[in-house]
């Protein structure tokens, strides 16, 4: 069995991707599990390179497509684990075209 029980902060409003490096060093974070929708959306992007900037190693997962399914969550997971990272940072929504 494998569970995380943790707080939680949710984070939203104009130029709030700024102050997410911050927040994570705050906190002691050293390697972010980061679960986006897309790798190569802006905001994974500029969020991405404002933490390699803050010198915080980060794990992309981004195979979430919609709800997570439990083959999504399990491999999310495994990776977390796999790669030692000691925080999630997840990113909601989908690109407009």
């Amino acid at each position: 069995m494998f569970e995380i029980v943790n707080n939680r902060q949710v984070i939203f409003g104009e130029n709030k991707i700024s102050e997410i490096p911050g927040l994570l060093k705050w906190y002691g974070c050293r390697k972010v599990f980061f679960a986006a929708y897309s790798s190569s959306a802006d905001s994974y992007i500029r969020i991405a390179r404002a933490l390699t900037e803050a010198g915080i190693e980060h794990v992309c997962y981004d195979k979430v497509a919609g709800e997570p399914d439990l083959h999504m969550i399990n491999g999310g997971r495994d990776i977390f684990l796999d790669e030692h990272c000691d925080c999630t940072l997840a990113l909601g929504g989908r690109q407009r075209h």
